[in-house]
């Protein structure tokens, strides 16, 4: 069902209609490159501190300022 037109930029969502509604606010309730960053940051960190030195070189903790962009 879709939501009833008002005018060309408002919709009204109905109760009756939706259980949830979701928006895209990249970085508008919150800074979203910051957060991911940070994910990234700490997924790596607990691979990399499990990594066996045997395995390879010791590579250290992931640097969001170097290795963000770099490998992400």
């Amino acid at each position: 069902m879709k939501p009833q037109e008002m005018n060309d930029h408002e919709l009204v969502i109905s109760r009756d209609d939706f259980d949830a509604v979701l928006f895209n606010l990249d970085g508008v309730v919150t800074h979203t490159n910051k957060a991911h960053a940070a994910a990234w940051k700490q997924t790596f960190d607990n691979y990399l501190l499990k990594r066996n030195p045997q395995d390879g070189e010791d590579l250290g903790p992931f640097h969001i300022d170097l290795d963000y962009r770099r490998f992400l």
